[in-house]
């Protein structure tokens, strides 16, 4: 702490006693120094000259390529990519499942085949409950189109086409 109280005593002393003159020419370098600051920050905030070389658009172009490809290449494999996290959701599930039983002193092999089977009775349950559900929407999907379909081919058996047609209050006048 002394010593920074000494730089600074000292450094005061010492423009104190500068002549006039010197005092002169350390103002005047401060002011030059302040304007060449500016004049750096002044050239910074001119606009660039941009120059793009054959060489810089082959680069770019090289590069939309191979993304570009691997981009197909990942679309492409989506379905590889599905299953790969579906099996690894599955096995952190089923790792869960096996910590547990390893906590009651059952033994890995065991823990495991009963992890399956459990996943198997969840699976199948699913699917009991699931696969009746939506066969009986299919069907009520089914029957109500069948009866769209038989109103259509009653009302163009009694009416002919451009009546029809001319009839619908939404089409564009064009097609009326």
């Amino acid at each position: 702490m002394n010593l920074i109280k000494n730089i600074f005593d000292n450094s005061n002393k010492f423009i104190k006693s500068l002549s006039k003159e010197d005092q002169q020419e350390l103002a005047e370098l401060k002011r030059l120094e302040d304007e060449i600051k500016d004049l750096q920050d002044a050239q910074k905030k001119q606009k660039k000259e941009v120059r793009i070389t054959n060489r810089d658009m082959i680069k770019f172009w090289f590069i939309a390529m191979v993304m570009v490809f691997l981009g197909y290449i990942l679309y492409s494999s989506l379905d590889i990519l599905y299953l790969i996290i579906a099996a690894y959701i599955v096995s952190i599930a089923i790792e869960a499942i096996i910590m547990m039983f390893e906590k009651y002193h059952v033994s890995r092999s065991i823990s495991i085949t009963i992890s399956y089977i459990l996943l198997v009775i969840f699976l199948l349950s699913g699917f009991v409950l699931v696969v009746p559900f939506m066969v009986n929407q299919i069907s009520e999907l089914a029957n109500i189109f069948l009866a769209k379909l038989n109103t259509f081919q009653t009302l163009l058996h009694n009416e002919n086409l451009g009546q029809i047609v001319s009839s619908i209050p939404f089409l564009p006048k064009a097609f009326r």
